[in-house]
């Protein structure tokens, strides 16, 4: 990874705070899915390349830690 400069971190399992922060990303995943079949007329059939799309999107849009 270092040679790739990719920055490795670990995370506490188990623990409240990090929980809360993954339910409200698969939240924000799952809503945002959702507005795009919707809005796209997509039947549901194809939920699962949505996500895998709307995930690919999500990652490439800039965003600031608060």
């Amino acid at each position: 990874m270092k040679s790739h400069d990719i920055l490795h971190q670990t995370s506490c399992t188990y623990t409240p705070q990090q929980n809360e922060v993954a339910k409200c990303k698969n939240k924000h995943l799952v809503e945002t899915t959702c507005t795009l079949l919707i809005h796209g007329g997509v039947p549901q059939l194809f939920q699962s390349d949505a996500i895998l799309s709307v995930c690919y999107l999500i990652n490439c849009m800039p965003y600031s830690v608060l």
